[in-house]
C-alpha cells in the first residue's frame, strides 16, 4: 500500500518505471519508489466490437467502437474493415487535434472504487481500453496526448499518432 504523504489517502497500482505521479486527491506531485504494480489485477473484458471504419488519404486504416479510434494495423482487424464507413474529415480532425501535454501508461493511477484510471491533467480513462491498449505491440512506446480532461485523448506510438480515446466524465 502506498500513502500520499500530504493528504494521507491511499495510492493504488501506480506504474512501474514511473518517476513521478500526481495524487488524484490533493494534486501533489510525488516521487515513486521502484517495483510497484502497473495495472490492476482485477479481471477486465478487453473485447471490443468494432462498428465503424475509415481509410485516410495516406492509406491509414482506422477502426472504431464509438469510444476508441485506432489504426487497424495494431488491432489485427483484417479486410474488409468492419461496420459503416465514416467521413474522413472527422477522423483527420481528431488525429490532428492540437495537444499540449503528454503522459505514459506508467502515469496512470487506478480508481479503487470503479477500477478506471486517473491520468495526469484530471483525465479519467476507461479500464477496458487501458487494458486493451496494454495488450498491443508498439513499434516504440504508447503515449497519451491531452489538452483538457473531457477532450479527446490522442494515442501515439513514439511520435506517430495512431488513434484517439474518449475520456470518461468523472463522477462527483
Amino acid at each position: 500500500m502506498h500513502i500520499c504523504p500530504n493528504c494521507k489517502n491511499e495510492l493504488s497500482n501506480i506504474g512501474t518505471g514511473a518517476q513521478f505521479i500526481q495524487c488524484v486527491h490533493c494534486a501533489s506531485i510525488l516521487e515513486l519508489e521502484k517495483n510497484v504494480t502497473l495495472l490492476s489485477s482485477r479481471p477486465v473484458s478487453t473485447s471490443i466490437q468494432w462498428v465503424a471504419h475509415c481509410v485516410l488519404p495516406d492509406g491509414m486504416r482506422l477502426v472504431s467502437d464509438g469510444q476508441i479510434l485506432l489504426d487497424a494495423s495494431y488491432t489485427g482487424v483484417a479486410e474488409p474493415l468492419p461496420g459503416k464507413a465514416l467521413p474522413v474529415e472527422t477522423f483527420q480532425r481528431l488525429l490532428n487535434w492540437n495537444v499540449k501535454s503528454s503522459f505514459g501508461i506508467e502515469h496512470l493511477l487506478e480508481d479503487p472504487e470503479r477500477g478506471h484510471y486517473f491520468a495526469p491533467f484530471d483525465v479519467l480513462l476507461n479500464r477496458k481500453y487501458i487494458h486493451y491498449l496494454t495488450s498491443l505491440r508498439y513499434k516504440q512506446k504508447l503515449s497519451f496526448l491531452v489538452n483538457a480532461p473531457l477532450e479527446p485523448t490522442v494515442l501515439a506510438d513514439g511520435g506517430r499518432k495512431i488513434g484517439v480515446l474518449m475520456p470518461m466524465k468523472p463522477s462527483k
